[in-house]
């Protein structure tokens, strides 16, 4: 009864929601990364995890104290909330219920202030890694592709330095999807070509490279050309074909089939790991514990050298969602992408299924669809999204 009346009492104070939501946001995107750097050599992962479990307090407080939803909303909810949990236990990953949580408290918040946040705060991040590893502070993590070297500068490893690239360059288009400028566009363009000869992230080179024409078609959408509007109005399509695309490839590749080897040779060997996953561990409606020997991080980077025969890792988002997460939060977490995307389209506003759009191609190599630190749009779907340039127009 006591604590009932105190959070009554606070609620007629008319906390402010978006304030605590913004604190916890920054928070968790912060503790993300340091996730994804060799910063974990100084502060430990399960301490990284502990402290995101104490932030995710907040959201969760103002999702059932603060935030106004009916009894039957609540009820769904919480089941999500369940769903996510029972995930997170059986794969071990708490990925999916850290993003779930910050999608569904994220009521009366600005998303366009979110993303604000997330580049500035990411960029800052990213260029302080980037000297601290020059420094020696910690580790510059080198890998070899044949005579290539790989750098990472700091994050656990180089496929991963161009995925946070790539989100940036996300972000940025975003908020300033309307001022793309041709400049804008050469820059992307050799971006893309930086990046692969730092990281040889060739896959994430194309990713970046795929912004221009996306952008651009999206942009003339949004000043209604009719066949880029049509073009742009499909862009939601691509997650459930690419994600389908990825299970069938996966599920039935055969070694022997040269069309496979061929696309397993261009994927770096992501189809035949996938089908790997599929032979062990089989679909899943609630998640699995999958044993993976990835090279990113420090301990991953020593294992390559000293036992590269044990490797086996899920890279596809698709993949990773049907086999490690389990396929009921699979169908949540992409229902989100394809529900923010078509209420974009039906506005016609495009930005946001344009990144979407480019998320759902990159997920097929690589596995930061599903983290908060790489992917803040999914938060969306429950968020104000400010129509960009036009400050006073609201729909949820």
């Amino acid at each position: 009864m006591w604590l009932k009346n105190e959070i009554t009492s606070l609620v007629e104070k008319d906390i402010d929601r978006e304030s605590i939501y913004v604190f916890s946001f920054i928070a968790v995107v912060f503790l993300g990364y340091l996730e994804t750097t060799t910063f974990t050599e100084f502060v430990p992962r399960h301490l990284i995890d502990q402290l995101t479990y104490v932030v995710l307090l907040f959201p969760l407080f103002k999702l059932f104290f603060l935030d106004n939803y009916k009894i039957s909303k609540k009820i769904v909810i919480i089941s999500i909330l369940l769903l996510s949990i029972i995930s997170w236990k059986k794969a071990g990953s708490n990925v999916l219920f850290v993003m779930t949580v910050m999608i569904l408290s994220a009521q009366g918040v600005s998303f366009n202030k979110l993303i604000k946040y997330y580049f500035y705060i990411t960029l800052i991040l990213f260029i302080a890694t980037i000297f601290y590893s020059l420094l020696g502070i910690i580790q510059n993590l080198v890998y070899q592709r044949g005579n290539v070297y790989r750098y990472s500068f700091g994050i656990n490893y180089p496929t991963d330095f161009a995925a946070h690239i790539f989100s940036l360059c996300l972000a940025y288009c975003y908020l300033h999807f309307n001022k793309l400028k041709f400049s804008s566009y050469i820059f992307f363009f050799l971006l893309a070509f930086v990046v692969n000869f730092i990281s040889n992230a060739r896959l994430s080179m194309i990713t970046v490279l795929l912004i221009i024409p996306v952008m651009l078609v999206a942009q003339a959408a949004e000043r209604k050309n009719r066949i880029c509007r049509i073009i742009a109005s499909f862009y939601w399509t691509s997650i459930p074909i690419l994600g389908f695309i990825a299970g069938y490839a996966a599920y039935f590749y055969t070694p022997s089939n040269h069309l496979y080897m061929h696309f397993n040779n261009l994927l770096s060997g992501r189809l035949q790991y996938s089908k790997i996953g599929f032979d062990q561990y089989g679909f899943s409606w609630f998640g699995n514990r999958v044993i993976e020997h990835g090279w990113g991080s420090v301990n991953g980077h020593y294992m390559m050298g000293h036992a590269a025969d044990q490797y086996f890792y899920l890279d596809s988002s698709y993949i990773r969602l049907m086999i490690l997460f389990g396929l009921l939060m699979g169908i949540w977490i992409l229902g989100v992408a394809v529900t923010i995307s078509l209420t974009e389209i039906k506005h016609r506003h495009y930005a946001l299924p344009a990144v979407i759009f480019l998320l759902s191609i990159s997920s097929l190599i690589d596995q930061h669809f599903l983290e908060l630190a790489y992917n803040p749009f999914l938060i969306a779907l429950l968020a104000s999204r400010n129509v960009i340039g036009e400050d006073n127009i609201k729909y949820e």
